[in-house]
């Protein structure tokens, strides 16, 4: 059944499950944060809270924004024992009135990290775990908080990214036909040089040529003069 999702019907109609597959469409079906806010920038407080910032996640089409920050509470660990805890965004829909929700959890691990419920929310699953973070803990200390989303830019920001990759490649081009050309443009002014060598070479030969013949037919004149004069005694 066709469903005009952005018109009005004289009813309510837009769900949220039309809003999540429209993002869907124009970001895809993954899961990411977006350019927004501090982009879940997170701090160490005290050995026991990770302090997650304001940020924005687009979660298999569902928008999911965190204002402020959030303090998530790090169970304390255990005397020479390695922990792996993860911070993951749940997202949760109750089957049997279709409200849904979405918080930001601690999944306590071992010394590998725990399994998350992976849900397919366009298909209409009901429960999803996204992992934010992963939180180590060697014996009582918190040594490492890694980040396990990706960020994508915003399209104002592709768009300034794109179109900076796009000069520096065509100025590359441009440089390159110019080295090119003028390469080309020395290559053959050599070659005309070189003709032109030659020929001044060719020409002063035939030259020499010429001025040797006459040096012999100047000669052979003088001598026949010299005959001449000595004959009719003048």
């Amino acid at each position: 059944m066709v469903h005009l999702v952005t018109g009005y019907l004289g009813k309510e109609h837009v769900t949220s499950a039309d809003q999540g597959a429209y993002n869907a469409a124009i970001w895809g079906v993954g899961e990411f944060v977006v350019d927004i806010g501090e982009k879940f920038t997170f701090s160490i407080i005290e050995n026991k809270y990770i302090r997650v910032r304001s940020g924005g996640v687009v979660c298999q089409g569902r928008f999911i924004k965190l204002d402020g920050y959030e303090d998530l509470e790090i169970e304390i660990g255990e005397n020479d024992k390695i922990r792996k805890d993860i911070i993951a965004l749940e997202y949760k829909k109750d089957a049997a009135f279709g409200v849904e929700s979405a918080e930001m959890i601690v999944i306590k691990g071992t010394e590998t990290e725990p399994t998350l419920v992976k849900g397919n929310i366009i298909d209409g699953e009901l429960h999803h775990q996204m992992p934010m973070f992963r939180v180590t803990l060697d014996g009582f200390i918190i040594t490492k908080v890694e980040p396990l989303f990706s960020t994508v830019e915003s399209l104002e920001l592709m768009k300034t990214t794109l179109q900076g990759e796009i000069n520096t490649f065509l100025a590359v081009q441009v440089e390159d036909f110019n080295n090119k050309k003028a390469s080309i443009l020395a290559a053959g002014q050599k070659t005309i040089n070189n003709k032109i060598t030659k020929f001044d070479e060719n020409m002063a030969e035939k030259l020499a040529e010429v001025e040797d013949t006459y040096q012999e037919i100047a000669a052979e004149y003088d001598v026949h003069s010299i005959a001449l004069v000595e004959i009719v005694g003048v």
